[in-house]
Formats: C-alpha cells, sequence, structure tokens
C-alpha cells in the first residue's frame, strides 16, 4: 500500500512538472478567453448565460471561484486544469494496478503523462482535463463496486461523481451509456450490481432535472447546427488513434499491431478476461465505435471531444502488452518500455495550435494612432483581441465592448455592419482578421468595402489564424520598421 501511494505521488509529481514546464508558454486564445470572461461575472449572470453555452455549468463554476481568488492571468487560468489533468494518474494507476497489474498501471499512466493531446488540454482553460479526472474517477469506482465488499461505498463515490460527471460536459452521457451497457449486458455485472446501480442512476438523472430542459434545448440547437467536425469517414477511425498517439504513425501503428495481436491471442488461446478487464476495453472501444458511427449525421469525432477515452486505451495497450508477454516477463517489460519510450521522445511539451493573437494585438496597438480606426472580424475574436489588448478593459465585465468603441475599435460580426456613413471622416483603417473569416466573409467584402470608402489595402501582416490589413495612403510597413 506504501509502495503505491509513493508510486503515485511520483506519477502527480511528473504530471506537474512535465505540464507547467510551458503553461504559459502560448497565447490564452479560441474559447479560453470566453470561458475566462464569463467565469469573471456573477453566479447569476453565469447560469443564465449557461442556457445557451455548449457545456454544462460545473467548469464555470468552479473556474469563478478560481479566478476570483487566483486571477485572470495566463498561469492562474491555466493552473486549475494543470492540476485536474495531473490527478488522472491516480486512477488509471489504481485501476490498472487492481484489475491488471502494476507493470500494465506504470506505463498506462506513463502513456498518459507522456499524451501531447492531454497536454494541450492541461494547457487549456476549458473544461476537458475535469471531463478526463471525471471519467477516471466514475470508471475506476465503477468497477470497484463489481468486486467490491463495500458496495455501498463505492455506489455513494460513484453516485456523487457520475453527478458531477454530467455536470461536466454533455458527452458524459456516452461514459454512463457505457456502463449502463454493462451492467445490462454481462451476467455477472448485473447479478451483483444491477440493484445498486438503479439506484445510483436514478439518484444521477434525480439530481440532472434542474438542467433537463438546458440539455434538451441545447441538444435540438446541436442537432440542428452540427459539431464543428467532419462528418465520419472510414479513415477517421484510425485518425483519433494516431491523433491519441502524439499525431506519430510509428506509434498507432504499434498500437494496432499490439491491440490486433492481443485479440488473435485471446481467439486462439481461448483465454478469458475477468469482467474489469472486458469493461476497461470497453471504456475505450464502445464510446469510440459508437461516436464514429454517430459522426456519419451528426459529427463529433475530433481528439478533444474525445480524449474522455485515452485512459481506457493506454490501460487497454498496456493490458495486451501484459497478456502477450505473459509466459516471458521481460517481453511485457521490453514492449512496455518501447510504447512508453516513444510517446515520452514524441512528447511536445508545448503542444499547441500555435495561434498568434497575442503578436497579432500588439502588432495593431503598436500601429494605432488616435486617429485610426479599427475592425476585428468576426465578432468571436472580440474577446481574444481585449484580452490581450488591456486586461484591465477584460475585466469590466459586460462593458468591454464600450471601451473598445471608446478607443475607436469595434467588432463586426457580418461584412455589411461596417456603417459606411461614419467613415467619411476617417483616413486611416486597421482590419484584423481572424479564424474562421473565410467561411463569413466568402466575398472579401469588407476588404472592398474598405478599399472603396479609405483607400488601398495594404497586408500588415499574416500570421498563425490571424491577419492584419491597413487601409488608406499611410505607409504603414515603413512605420512598423521603424517602431520594431
Amino acid at each position: 500500500m506504501k509502495k503505491d501511494i509513493n508510486i503515485i505521488v511520483v506519477l502527480i509529481i511528473l504530471n506537474l512538472i512535465l505540464k507547467s514546464i510551458c503553461l504559459g508558454d502560448y497565447n490564452i486564445d479560441l474559447d479560453e478567453p470566453f470561458s475566462l470572461y464569463h467565469a469573471n461575472g456573477d453566479l447569476k449572470y453565469l447560469l443564465e448565460l449557461l442556457k445557451w453555452e455548449n457545456n454544462p455549468p460545473l467548469f464555470f463554476i468552479i473556474l469563478h471561484f478560481w479566478i476570483k481568488i487566483f486571477g485572470i492571468g495566463v498561469i492562474s487560468a491555466r493552473f486549475l486544469p494543470m492540476i485536474f489533468s495531473s490527478l488522472v494518474v491516480i486512477f488509471i494507476y489504481k485501476t490498472g494496478k487492481k484489475y491488471v497489474n502494476q507493470v500494465a498501471a506504470i506505463g498506462a499512466s506513463l502513456l498518459y503523462t507522456f499524451s501531447n493531446q492531454n497536454i494541450m488540454e492541461a494547457h487549456d482553460a476549458r473544461v476537458y482535463s475535469l471531463f478526463v479526472l471525471l471519467t477516471c474517477a466514475s470508471m475506476y469506482f465503477y468497477l470497484s463496486m463489481i468486486d467490491s465488499g463495500k458496495k455501498h461505498k463505492y455506489l455513494i463515490a460513484l453516485t456523487i461523481t457520475n453527478i458531477l460527471l454530467i455536470y461536466s460536459h454533455y458527452l458524459a452521457f456516452f461514459v454512463i451509456l457505457t456502463q449502463v451497457i454493462f451492467t445490462l449486458v454481462i451476467t455477472q455485472v448485473r447479478k451483483k450490481i444491477f440493484r445498486q446501480y438503479l439506484i445510483s442512476f436514478g439518484i444521477m438523472l434525480l439530481a440532472y432535472l434542474p438542467y433537463l430542459y438546458i440539455f434538451l434545448i441545447r441538444l435540438t440547437t446541436t442537432l440542428h447546427d452540427g459539431l464543428s467536425a467532419e462528418k465520419s469517414k472510414l479513415s477517421h477511425l484510425y485518425f483519433l488513434l494516431e491523433a491519441f498517439c502524439n499525431y506519430h504513425p510509428t506509434i498507432a501503428v504499434l498500437f494496432l499491431i499490439i491491440l490486433a495481436t492481443f485479440a488473435v491471442f485471446l481467439f486462439v488461446k481461448r483465454q478469458t478476461l475477468s469482467v474489469q478487464q472486458i469493461i476497461i476495453i470497453g471504456w475505450f472501444v464502445i464510446p469510440y465505435v459508437l461516436m464514429f458511427l454517430i459522426s456519419y449525421k451528426l459529427p463529433m469525432t475530433i481528439p478533444r471531444y474525445m480524449i474522455f477515452i485515452t485512459p481506457g486505451l493506454f490501460l487497454t495497450v498496456m493490458m495486451a502488452v501484459s497478456y502477450l508477454g505473459s509466459k516471458v516477463k521481460f517481453i511485457a517489460i521490453g514492449l512496455s518500455l518501447v510504447c512508453v519510450c516513444l510517446m515520452a521522445i514524441t512528447t511536445d511539451l508545448n503542444y499547441s495550435l500555435g495561434f498568434q493573437s497575442k503578436k497579432a494585438v500588439g502588432i495593431i496597438r503598436t500601429l494605432k494612432s488616435d486617429s485610426t480606426r479599427v475592425y476585428i472580424f468576426p465578432r468571436w475574436i472580440e474577446i481574444v483581441f481585449t484580452y490581450h489588448y488591456n486586461l484591465d478593459i477584460f475585466k469590466h465585465f459586460g462593458t468591454y465592448q464600450e471601451y473598445l468603441n471608446k478607443d475607436n475599435i469595434y467588432a463586426l460580426s457580418q461584412p455589411n455592419d461596417i456603417d459606411t456613413s461614419r467613415l467619411k471622416n476617417v483616413k486611416d483603417v486597421l482590419l484584423l482578421i481572424g479564424w474562421g473569416a473565410d467561411i463569413q466573409d466568402k466575398d472579401n467584402l469588407i476588404a472592398k468595402t474598405l478599399i472603396q470608402k479609405i483607400g488601398p489595402m495594404d497586408t500588415v501582416a499574416i500570421l498563425r489564424s490571424y491577419s492584419i490589413f491597413h487601409f488608406g495612403e499611410n505607409k504603414i510597413k515603413k512605420q512598423l520598421a521603424r517602431k520594431d
């Protein structure tokens, strides 16, 4: 027991160290400013917001209290998800040790530790690291309830965890569905915990009733609008696996070979797995296949949506390695080391999309004079811009747009939002174009309007997911060069 605690502590410390090294090295961007801005508001507003937000309220509420204490700087904002991500190894190790063996437990924990996708979510002030943590806790308590004499203890733990889980992300219902399937389908599980799981499930649903109406609204909207992913293709099954293998084909192919060999081994040798081991495999396989099939109608097969299955994948791979090397121990240890080393050497501690919002805002701040008008498009990058432009303005909940307008900065929702009547005395315009603009303004109507009303267009900078253009007669590039 003491040895296990020591191993877990070392794994947590390793995660904290690795995930903190580059915690503040890249821009707050994408949905992070949205989370920070709205979590900075009061709780009443926050609960109103969640009627049209794509995630349930748990992470926003936790983040609300976190930033009230620690602020909304880059490090403080990301420290919370980094902690959540680091604690996941507790449940990966405990599950692996209890239901496979210690080598598999350590191996799966290290595969998770060196997973780029999980490192990225540890550096993201969004819900996904919490989602993975609660999923791992839920599966551990569910597995423990099956074989433990202390069912009531794990029943309470599972019920509380599952309530938190469904209040963290809508996709949590795939975790619950996986548990329901195994409870109904596997006779041994049904006999042991059907009544207890039914009680847990009922309490969970009752706890969700206050949010059920909002869930149905969001579900209807999502079915109508879809998610930000492509519809399924068969190649997506491999793409997702490769994404979870640090986007490295060698690791993905190795994992596939190990899993395929394991399946053949079980079939040929007529080897049987424990119920818990079958469930661990199902933790990965069932959501992986179901979400892929559903994505033919409602696209959702992108890595961050499916990140909650990665611990199940890593445990399954290490379980397969253990079985394949069951007769010769050094084969299991050697193959485990190969898998872990490949993940380790392909780990990018600063793994991110590399968006350059901070640099873009810095250029605009450098070039902008009191008479310069700035347009931001699409409107959804306005909050990203504000975070990097002036953090004090960002903190003015509900009024930051007024402060931007006073600085002659305006966000555009669509091309025809430009009030051309107010351009009569404007001689100098900077236009910041962000991600998604090509969809919103396919015909470049904004640029055409500004060229017509202000003057010739000069390309100032083309950055990762951001572009800056100047309209007017001033030689803006020479001005930028002098200020640099």
